[in-house]
């Protein structure tokens, strides 16, 4: 059973982690989180708002520019 997608999310998160210069490993790690959680919604695939605010939070601490959970989830009807 493939799990519900959301529309457009597939590839934004992995673009900027992979600016950022980190493997999907470094970014589980600083924003606490299993591996395949961070593949599973970098394929779009649905999760709690608190794991993306946690991925964001750990994009957020490695890099010099801070993201807006807008930015990171842009067709995300979660809110900053």
């Amino acid at each position: 059973m493939k799990k519900r997608e959301k529309p457009g999310t597939s590839n934004h998160l992995k673009k900027l982690r992979s600016a950022a210069g980190l493997s999907r490993a470094a970014l589980a790690r600083l924003a606490d989180v299993n591996e395949r959680t961070v593949k599973r919604i970098e394929r779009g695939q649905s999760s709690a708002a608190h794991t993306r605010h946690k991925i964001l939070n750990g994009l957020n601490s490695h890099t010099e520019r801070k993201y807006t959970y807008k930015e990171v989830y842009p067709h995300d009807s979660e809110v900053d």
